[in-house]
C-alpha cells in the first residue's frame, strides 16, 4: 500500500511525506509483530 501511495505522486513533497510516515508505521507494526512472536 505504501509503495502505491508514492509512486504516481512522486513530485509531491506533501505526499512524499505522507509516504515515508506510511513507511515508519509499518515499520513499527513489523516490529511490534517480531516482538509478539519472540514471546510465544
Amino acid at each position: 500500500m505504501c509503495a502505491n501511495l508514492s509512486q504516481p505522486f512522486r513530485s509531491f513533497h506533501h505526499l512524499h511525506v505522507l509516504h515515508e510516515e506510511c513507511e515508519r508505521q509499518s515499520t513499527r507494526k513489523i516490529q511490534i509483530l517480531n516482538r509478539l512472536q519472540s514471546h510465544v
